[in-house]
C-alpha cells in the first residue's frame, strides 16, 4: 500500500515538473521568435521578420507586447490596416502603449476623428508622446493655426524634439510659408529618424519653388543614406516618386527611368493600373462614363482590391442616375473618415436620393463640426430634418447659409423646412424667399415658390401681379413667360395665358424649354377649340423632338377630339414605322393599356422589340403591360393571379412604391387585412413618410369602421401631397362621418389647392344642386364635362337639370350615361322618367324596370315606375 501511494506522488511530481519545463519552454520559444523578429527587423530583412512577428503571437496567445512589436513594424511599413487588424486582436490588458500605438495606426489610415476620440478616453495624462500626438491629429484635421501652436510648444521637448519640429515645418508649408519651413527644417538633427521625412518636406518644397536641381540634391542624399530592406519603406518610395518627377520635369527620362523600374518591381503592377486609372478619369472627364466604365471593371477584374476604381465606378454611377449601384460601389470602397469632399458627398447624396437619412448622417457626422464646405453643410441639414432631427438640420442648414449667402438652393431649402414644420414659421420662410428672390429673381424655384407663397399667405391677384412685375422688369425671359402663362391658364383665361407661352417660346433655346412651351401652346389651342392649330403644333414637336413622348401624345389627342381614334392610332403607327422611334410605340401601348385592351397592346410591343432600343426600355414596357394584367385580374377578383403577376414584378424591384401599394390594394380587397399591413410595414421602412403609408392606414380604419382615424389618416396624406384621388378618399369618409362642415371646409381647402381638379368642380356641382343652387351646378357640371366628357355622374345630374329647365339637351345627355353605365339603376332611372315624361313611354318604362331590378328597395325609383304604369 505505501509503495503504491509513494508511486503516485512520484508520478505527480514528475507532471508538475513537465508541466512548468513545458510552460518555460513555451515562453521562451514567443521570446526566441520576438527576438530574431527584432534583429532582421533592425537588418531591414522584413519578410524574414513578419514571420517571426506570426510565430510569437500565435505562440504568445496575443501577449499585448508582441502584437504591439509586430504592430510598430507593419505601421514603420505603412502597412497600417494590417497593423489595425492586428491591434483589434488585443481583448485585455490594453495599457497606456497600445493606446499610442492604436493612435499612430488610425492617424497613418488619416482617421483622425477616430484617434482624437481614443486620445480622450484613453489618454488623459499629459505625457510628452500624447502631447505629439494630439498635435499631429490636429493638423491631420487641417486646423492649421491651433497645430503651430501645438507644435510650437514642444519643440524645446526634447523627448518629441525632431518630431515637433518636423510637424511645425509641415505646418508653415501648407500655409505657403516656405521660407520659414525651411529654417525649420535646419533644426532637425541629422540621422534622426525624422530627417528623412524632413529631406522629403524640403524636396517637395523646392519643387514647389521651381528650384528642381535644389530637390534633386535633396533627394539624391537622402537617398545615399537610406539602408536597402526587402520591402521598400515608404519614406523610401517617396524619394523615388519624387526623384522620378523631378528627373522628368529636367528632361533626363532615362535616369528617371531607373527609378521607375526600382519602384515596377517593388510594387508589381502598380505603373500599369495607375495608367489604366489615369485613362479611365480622362474618359470620365470627356463625358465618356461608359468608356470609363469599361475600364475600370477591367481593372477590379486583375486588382480586386484596388479601392480606387471601386470608388469612381460608384461616382459613374451616381453620374448615370444608377443610385443602387452607386451605394454598393462606394459602401465598399468609401470609408467617409478619410475620402476626399467630393467622394463623402456623392456617397451621402447617394443615400439621400434612396431615401436613408441615416445613413447620410453617419456618413457626414464626424466631421460635421469642421466642416466649412456649404454643400456639405446643406446636404447633412437637409438628412437631418428628414432625419426628424430638426434643430441638427435647421442649425447646419444656416451654417451652410453664412458660408454661402447666394446659395438660393440652401435658402429654399430652409424656406421649405419653415413652412412644413408642425407649426409653420411663414415669417421666416418668407426672409429666406425674399433673400432667394433678391439674388435670382428669374429662376424658376424661386419664382415658383413666391408664388406659392403668396397664393397661401395672400391672393391670386397678388401672385399675379408679381408675376406680371417680373415679367415687366425682365420680358425677354422664358422662366417668368411660362410661370405667367401656366398660372393664368388655371384662372382659365387661356387666349392671354397663350400669348405668354408664345413670349416663352421666343425668349428661349434651350430643348427642354421649347419642349415644354410648345406643348403648353398645343393644349391651350386644344383647350380654346383651334383643333387644326394644335395639330400644326404638336406635328413641329414631333418634327424638331421625334424621341418626345409629349409630341405624339399631343397629336392623338387631336385625332380624338375630331372623333377619330382609329385614324389617331394609324397616324401614331405611321410615325413609328418611319421614324423607327420609341415614343409613338410608347403612347399606342399606353393607350390600348389604358382601355385595358391587352392584344393591341401586345402586338404593339411586338413591333417594338424589332427597333435598336435599349433593354431596360424594353423591359419597362413589358412591365406596363403585366401592371395591367394583374389590374385586370383584380377587377375579377382573381386575386391569386394579381399576386403573383406584382410578385414577378417586385422581383426585378423589391423597393418599388407603386407596386407594392398594389399590392397592399390588392390584399386589402382579398380581405386579407394582416398581409396588408405586413407588406405596409414594408412600405414604412423604406420611406415612412409616403403619402400611400397614410392613405392605406386609412383604407384599414375604413375597413374596421373606424371613420374617425380614417379621416384623421387621409387628413395627414392630403398635407402632405394634395391630389384627386386622396381628395376624394377624404371627402367621402367626412361624408361616412356625417361631417357636412368638414366636407364643405375640405371641398373649400381641395378647389383652392387644385382649381382645376375636375373631381372637386363635380362635387362642388352636387353640393351646389343639393342646395337648389342650379344655375351654378349647371355651369360647374358643363365645367367637368369639358374636360371629362365622359363622366357618368356629370352627364346623369346635369340631364336631370336640363330636364327641370325643359331643356333639349336633356335626352342626349342622359341617354350617354345610360350607354356607359348601363348597369347603374339610379342613372336608368333618369333616362328611363325623363323619356317617359318627353312622350316614349314604352322606351322609358323598359329603363324604369331594369333600374327596379336592379335597386328593388329604391324606393323613388318604385314611384317613378309606379307612375309610369299608370299614365
Amino acid at each position: 500500500m505505501l509503495n503504491k501511494i509513494i508511486r503516485g506522488l512520484i508520478v505527480s511530481l514528475f507532471i508538475v515538473l513537465v508541466s512548468a519545463c513545458g510552460e518555460t519552454d513555451k515562453k521562451q520559444s514567443f521570446v526566441d521568435h520576438m527576438s530574431r523578429a527584432q534583429v532582421y527587423q533592425s537588418q531591414g530583412q522584413y519578410k524574414a521578420a513578419v514571420i517571426e512577428y506570426k510565430n510569437a503571437v500565435k505562440k504568445s496567445q496575443g501577449d499585448v507586447d508582441v502584437i504591439l512589436g509586430y504592430a510598430k513594424m507593419l505601421n514603420r511599413l505603412g502597412q497600417f490596416p494590417a497593423a489595425l487588424g492586428l491591434l483589434e486582436q488585443v481583448s485585455e490588458d490594453k495599457n497606456k502603449k497600445y493606446y499610442l500605438e492604436l493612435v499612430r495606426t488610425y492617424q497613418g489610415m488619416k482617421k483622425f476623428f477616430t484617434a482624437q476620440k481614443l486620445i480622450s478616453e484613453h489618454l488623459a495624462n499629459e505625457s510628452s508622446m500624447v502631447k505629439i500626438l494630439k498635435a499631429n491629429n490636429v493638423l491631420g484635421m487641417a486646423e492649421l493655426q491651433l497645430a503651430l501652436k501645438s507644435y510650437e510648444q514642444l519643440v524645446n521637448d526634447p523627448v518629441v524634439k525632431n518630431e515637433a519640429l518636423l510637424g511645425k515645418a509641415t505646418v508653415l508649408a501648407r500655409l505657403n510659408k516656405y521660407t520659414e519651413s525651411l529654417a525649420v527644417l535646419e533644426l532637425i538633427d541629422s540621422g534622426n529618424s525624422f530627417s528623412i521625412k524632413g529631406d522629403i518636406l524640403t524636396a517637395g518644397i523646392q519643387i514647389s519653388m521651381q528650384s528642381l536641381e535644389k530637390a534633386e540634391t535633396t533627394l539624391s542624399s537622402a537617398l545615399s543614406a537610406m539602408r536597402n530592406t526587402d520591402i521598400i519603406e515608404p519614406e523610401k518610395a517617396v524619394v523615388l516618386e519624387r526623384l522620378a518627377y523631378v528627373l522628368t520635369r529636367q528632361g533626363r527620362s532615362n535616369e528617371a527611368y531607373i527609378y521607375n523600374k526600382i519602384l515596377s518591381e517593388a510594387f508589381p503592377g502598380s505603373n500599369e493600373v495607375k495608367s489604366e486609372f489615369q485613362s479611365a478619369v480622362q474618359k470620365m472627364d470627356g463625358g465618356d462614363l461608359s468608356s470609363a466604365k469599361e475600364i475600370l471593371l477591367s481593372i477590379l477584374s486583375d486588382y480586386p482590391s484596388y479601392s480606387r476604381a471601386t470608388q469612381l465606378l460608384g461616382v459613374i454611377s451616381y453620374l448615370q442616375g444608377d443610385m443602387k449601384t452607386a451605394s454598393k460601389y462606394l459602401s465598399e470602397s468609401v470609408d467617409p473618415e478619410v475620402a476626399n469632399d467630393m467622394t463623402r458627398h456623392i456617397y451621402a447624396a447617394t443615400n439621400l436620393r434612396l431615401n436613408d437619412p441615416g445613413k447620410v448622417i453617419e456618413i457626414l457626422e464626424p466631421g460635421i463640426k469642421q466642416s466649412k464646405n456649404s454643400a456639405t453643410l446643406a446636404l447633412y441639414g437637409l438628412a437631418a430634418i428628414s432625419d426628424k432631427q430638426y434643430e441638427k438640420g435647421e442649425k447646419s442648414l444656416l451654417k451652410a447659409i453664412q458660408l454661402d449667402e447666394k446659395n438660393i438652393r440652401i435658402r429654399l431649402a430652409l424656406a421649405n423646412y419653415y413652412r412644413n414644420k408642425n407649426r409653420p414659421d411663414l415669417t421666416k420662410e418668407k426672409v429666406q424667399l425674399d433673400a432667394a428672390y433678391a439674388v435670382s429673381p428669374i429662376d424658376k424655384q424661386v419664382l415658383t415658390e413666391m408664388v406659392s407663397y403668396i397664393l397661401r399667405n395672400k391672393s391670386a391677384s397678388d401672385a399675379e401681379a408679381l408675376l406680371k412685375f417680373s415679367i415687366e422688369k425682365y420680358p425677354e425671359v422664358y422662366v417668368n413667360n411660362f410661370l405667367a402663362g401656366s398660372f393664368i391658364a388655371g384662372q382659365e383665361r387661356l387666349l392671354e395665358a397663350l400669348s405668354y407661352f408664345e413670349s416663352a417660346l421666343k425668349y428661349t433655346t434651350e430643348d427642354d424649354e421649347i419642349l415644354n412651351a410648345m406643348f403648353s401652346i398645343g393644349r391651350l389651342q386644344i383647350a380654346l377649340k383651334k383643333i387644326s392649330h394644335a395639330e400644326i403644333t404638336f406635328e413641329k414637336m414631333i418634327n424638331k423632338f421625334p424621341d418626345s413622348v409629349l409630341g405624339y401624345k399631343g397629336l392623338f389627342s387631336t385625332y380624338v377630339l375630331n372623333n377619330n381614334y382609329e385614324g389617331g392610332l394609324k397616324k401614331l403607327e405611321q410615325y413609328g414605322d418611319q421614324l423607327g422611334k420609341l415614343s409613338p410605340y410608347t403612347i399606342l401601348i399606353e393607350t390600348s393599356i389604358a382601355r385595358q385592351d391587352l392584344v393591341s397592346a401586345k402586338s404593339y410591343f411586338e413591333k417594338v422589340k424589332k427597333l435598336n432600343i435599349e433593354a431596360q426600355a424594353l423591359k419597362k414596357l413589358h412591365q406596363g403591360i403585366q401592371y395591367v394584367e394583374a389590374i385586370m385580374a383584380m377587377q375579377v377578383n382573381d386575386f391569386a393571379e394579381a399576386r403573383s403577376i406584382v410578385a414577378e414584378l417586385l422581383s426585378d424591384e423589391p423597393e418599388n412604391m407603386r407596386l407594392l401599394s398594389f399590392l397592399v390594394d390588392i390584399e386589402t380587397k382579398a380581405g386579407q387585412l394582416n398581409e396588408a399591413e405586413k407588406i405596409l410595414s414594408q412600405i414604412k421602412n423604406i420611406n415612412p413618410d409616403h403619402p400611400v403609408v397614410n392613405i392605406f392606414k386609412a383604407d384599414f380604419a375604413i375597413a374596421k369602421k373606424d371613420i374617425s382615424s380614417a379621416v384623421s389618416y387621409l387628413t395627414s396624406a392630403w398635407k402632405q401631397v394634395p391630389s384627386d384621388s386622396v381628395g376624394d378618399k377624404l371627402y367621402k369618409a367626412l361624408g361616412i362621418k356625417g361631417d357636412t362642415d368638414g366636407q364643405n371646409k375640405h371641398l373649400k381647402n381641395w378647389l383652392d389647392v387644385m382649381p382645376s381638379s375636375s373631381l372637386a368642380i363635380l362635387y362642388q356641382a352636387i353640393a351646389y344642386q343639393q342646395t337648389m343652387q342650379k344655375t351654378k351646378a349647371t355651369a360647374s357640371y358643363e365645367k367637368v364635362l369639358e374636360k371629362l366628357p365622359n363622366n357618368v355622374m356629370a352627364l346623369n345630374n346635369l340631364g336631370w337639370i336640363y330636364h327641370e329647365k325643359n331643356d333639349e339637351r336633356s335626352l342626349t345627355l342622359l341617354k350617354k350615361a345610360a350607354e356607359l353605365a348601363p348597369e347603374n339603376a339610379a342613372v336608368l332611372d333618369s333616362y328611363g322618367w325623363v323619356l317617359a315624361k318627353n312622350g316614349d313611354k314604352k322606351t322609358g318604362l323598359k329603363f324604369l324596370e331594369k333600374a327596379n331590378e336592379l335597386a328593388p328597395n329604391e324606393a323613388e325609383i318604385k314611384a317613378h315606375l309606379d307612375e309610369v304604369r299608370g299614365m
